[in-house]
């Protein structure tokens, strides 16, 4: 008996015709095998670039993309709320903030690789709070939107990060503020 027939033999046992069956009933072989691995490699090239040049899992990198669209739907929203008019070119605007913040997190997470990781690695560091003020200013974006929506808790939440942010960082802004003035 050969090892193919063996194989098989024990596959009869699970209840499959054969190991053809075993590949048709698990991953559908029959059809669409190679859209399959089209959509496969592309994704999986996709999470590559991701995790080794941008420094985020897919996951995360999704999340962070999915608050850049809510920032943007409710931006959105918000100004036809007040009566201003939208114009095509808001949507470009989104995608240029992605490429922005995306091109910044790349440099940054490839200069973490640059010295001797038993040094301290400004860049790592560097990477991490830039990641976190974007997303910080994002939510804060957020809220503001979702406060000029209507949504009264959202203003509270704005209030509350501000006054603990602004003992950090002057998120005014008002080009007319003192801070702006020369």
């Amino acid at each position: 008996m050969s090892f193919i027939d063996q194989i098989n033999y024990q596959i009869k046992a699970f209840g499959f015709a054969d190991s053809t069956d075993v590949l048709v009933s698990t991953l559908h072989t029959d059809k669409n095998w190679l859209h399959m691995g089209v959509v496969g490699s592309v994704l999986g090239s996709l999470a590559l670039f991701l995790e080794k040049y941008v420094g985020l899992e897919p996951v995360a990198y999704i999340a962070f993309l999915s608050l850049l669209i809510i920032e943007f739907v409710t931006g959105i929203k918000a100004s036809i709320k007040s009566g201003r008019r939208i114009e095509s070119r808001k949507f470009g605007r989104m995608i240029i903030k992605i490429g922005i913040y995306t091109s910044i997190l790349s440099i940054v997470n490839i200069m973490k690789g640059v010295f001797n990781k038993d040094a301290i690695d400004i860049y790592y560091w560097l990477y991490y709070i830039i990641f976190n003020l974007v997303v910080i200013q994002l939510v804060i974006s957020v809220f503001e939107n979702l406060a000029k929506l209507g949504y009264a808790e959202s203003s509270v939440i704005v209030r509350i990060m501000r006054k603990k942010l602004n003992k950090w960082f002057d998120l005014t802004n008002d080009p007319d503020h003192e801070d702006y003035k020369i």
